[in-house]
């Protein structure tokens, strides 16, 4: 609940819409991305994205992680940690090593990394 000036409460707005798509030439992710903890899918595709920060572990719900098709050379170990994720795409990027902690998403159906 958030108190409103008069001191009257109102509920907070839940979100209705569970995926996000974010396209262009993104090089860097803005901090407020990981505050939106609702989301189950998240397209990241076709960026300039060079490093995928750890503070995507907030966005625990994930079950679809899209980072195809950006310059990405690692991943952090926190994506370990994303235990619903059932799709996780990263082909068309410079990985050249993926992290071990990747062995504890059993949900995991999806690895693309062609």
């Amino acid at each position: 609940m958030i108190s409103n000036r008069q001191g009257t409460e109102t509920t907070k707005k839940k979100y209705s819409w569970t995926g996000l798509e974010l396209r262009g030439p993104i090089k860097n992710l803005s901090p407020v991305l990981w505050s939106f903890t609702h989301l189950t899918s998240l397209y990241l595709n076709d960026n300039n994205l060079q490093r995928l920060p750890p503070d995507i572990v907030n966005l625990s719900n994930l079950s679809l992680l899209d980072l195809s098709g950006n310059k990405l050379r690692s991943l952090p170990s926190e994506l370990g940690d994303m235990i619903q994720l059932r799709e996780l795409l990263l082909n068309n990027n410079s990985l050249r090593i993926l992290p071990c902690e990747l062995g504890r998403l059993f949900l995991l159906q999806v690895l693309d990394v062609a």
